[in-house]
């Protein structure tokens, strides 16, 4: 008598994909490939759309003494834990690094307070600039999903906001 292949398994239920032991703080930051960003055929849509654009300038103070694009709000961010607080994109960041970013959010809390409708663009000196980046993520976690980074820069920026 034949008794043919005895079928054996294990249902196993997994609730939490983190490993075990692993500091949270520690971890890269969650879906950091979501942050919109513009490019110049962009700025030009979102010009022709009528929406205002206010420009967030993530540079430090020195940086922004070379070039200063008018009326923009300035908030320096810095992340004191990254080569030159940030300055440089750092793909391995992790969300401990993150947390301890210092910025002025004074000026954009209280451009929130307007009824306008109003788009904003972050940037910071170059393409390399991580703090426009990581910046739209503050902003996401503060609720504010009308914005996007600018990764060419403030000179770049100031040109596309002229055309």
């Amino acid at each position: 008598m034949s008794r043919g292949a005895e079928a054996q398994f294990t249902v196993m239920r997994i609730e939490n994909l983190r490993a075990a032991g692993i500091d949270q703080l520690k971890r890269p930051p969650p879906s950091v490939f979501r942050y919109p960003y513009f490019n110049n055929r962009g700025i030009q849509r979102l010009k022709s759309s009528g929406v205002a654009i206010a420009v967030i300038d993530v540079r430090a103070a020195a940086e922004m003494a070379d070039f200063s694009i008018p009326n923009a709000m300035k908030v320096s961010y810095e992340i004191p834990d990254l080569p030159e607080k940030g300055r440089r994109y750092v793909p391995e960041i992790t969300v401990e690094q993150l947390v301890k970013a210092s910025f002025n959010a004074s000026e954009l809390v209280e451009s929130q307070k307007s009824p306008t409708k109003t788009h904003y663009i972050i940037v910071g000196v170059d393409d390399f600039d991580g703090r426009p980046f990581w910046f739209a993520r503050e902003m996401l976690k503060m609720g504010i999903v009308n914005a996007s980074y600018y990764p060419a820069g403030a000179e770049s920026l100031a040109a596309a906001l002229i055309e």
